[in-house]
């Protein structure tokens, strides 16, 4: 993929981006003018190069501000402020219909949307220096759900606006570019993991593994009308999402080619691809929370670590029935399950993956570069 025309993130000079949040608006309105329909199925994309050995994420989706437990959201929001973890949002940051006559339970909410859209702007705002993006959930982008289907005004769009952290109403396609090492810790090259998020759609299943699954299709859909825009052939590492409330992890396997320097099929092998549907943080008595299955769902952040590992066994110049290099993945919930306290894993992470604020130093850095030399770093 080429990134030589991405822009850098308001929120974060390290991060590039591809969407039409950050270009130029009136350009883009006029051009919508020739068009029967606009482009509302559109993916971005954000570029960010990685010179650590590993890499923390954290998907968070379905806040729903005004009904949420906030012990336990105050608890995971402080971990990842001072822990050295990368955000991204997965929609629902907010509970009442923007139409506020629609049948999202407006009676039922605490706030006005108002007052809930404040809120949420501050509790985004904590963290918004090392978030990727956002996409937007059918409470908060009009685009997503058919209860606002008539109303144009997005919440969520706004919310990230503020925050100058990219955003894209139905997908995001994070690349993140790894460093890869072989087994005697020599640097070989950056290696790209692709995370795509969204939202998620449909009705509520009865099962968990059914929003995994339900998960799984809609996002493999995204990446193939993706790599037909793009000329690409990506498949995911990881695709995370909400919508559902069932923190459901499931992986999946899709056969891969393997092809030498001149594009020729050398050989295949097996990718996962770790399907992350992740939980909501609505309070258990709320009209937000997801019943079907009540019993399986806590409020919590899960972190996801991940790192490359090159494969020794791997003979560029032969047939490879293995990947050159695999993806070695750690995960674990920051909470206890009954408690607000850490569970024994994030005390680990969090004693070897402290959070400095590196991000002013970079600020510094790239004060005076041009586009043109940050994309030779690239």
């Amino acid at each position: 993929m080429s990134f030589k025309d991405y822009i850098h993130s308001g929120n974060n000079q390290k991060i590039m981006v591809d969407n039409d949040f950050n270009k130029e608006k009136e350009t883009d309105l006029y051009s919508l003018l020739g068009n029967e329909r606009p482009n509302i199925d559109q993916c971005g994309t954000v570029y960010l190069k990685n010179n650590r050995k590993h890499f923390g994420v954290c998907g968070i989706g379905d806040l729903h501000t005004d009904e949420m437990v906030y012990s336990r959201w105050n608890a995971v929001k402080e971990y990842c402020h001072n822990t050295n973890l990368a955000l991204f949002y997965l929609g629902d940051l907010i509970t009442a219909s923007i139409n506020n006559y629609g049948n999202a339970q407006p009676q039922e909410s605490k706030f006005n949307v108002q007052d809930e859209m404040f809120l949420t702007k501050k509790e985004v705002a904590y963290n918004a220096r090392k978030t990727l993006g956002s996409v937007g959930g059918n409470h908060d982008e009009p685009q997503q759900g058919d209860r606002l289907k008539d109303v144009y005004m997005s919440a969520a769009r706004e919310i990230m606006e503020v925050n100058k952290i990219p955003y894209s109403p139905n997908a995001m396609l994070y690349v993140i570019d790894m460093p890869v090492y072989n087994k005697n810790r020599k640097f070989l090259y950056h290696k790209p993991v692709y995370i795509l998020t969204l939202h998620g759609h449909g009705k509520t299943p009865s099962e968990r593994i059914a929003s995994a699954n339900k998960l799984y299709e809609q996002g493999m859909g995204v990446m193939k009308q993706y790599n037909k825009l793009h000329g690409t052939s990506i498949v995911p590492d990881f695709i995370f999402g909400g919508h559902f409330h069932g923190n459901s992890n499931c992986d999946y396997n899709v056969e891969c080619n393997i092809t030498n320097k001149l594009g020729r099929v050398t050989g295949s092998y097996s990718k996962t691809v770790r399907v992350r549907e992740c939980s909501t943080f609505a309070s258990k008595q709320s009209s937000s929370f997801n019943n079907s299955f009540s019993d399986s769902i806590n409020q919590n952040l899960n972190v996801v670590d991940f790192r490359y590992i090159h494969n020794d066994k791997f003979n560029p110049m032969q047939n490879n029935d293995e990947a050159e290099d695999v993806l070695d993945v750690v995960e674990f919930p920051i909470l206890r399950r009954n408690s607000n306290d850490y569970t024994v894993l994030a005390q680990i992470y969090n004693l070897h993956n402290k959070d400095y604020d590196l991000y002013e130093k970079e600020k510094q850095k790239h004060k005076n570069s041009s586009l043109d030399e940050m994309v030779k770093e690239l």
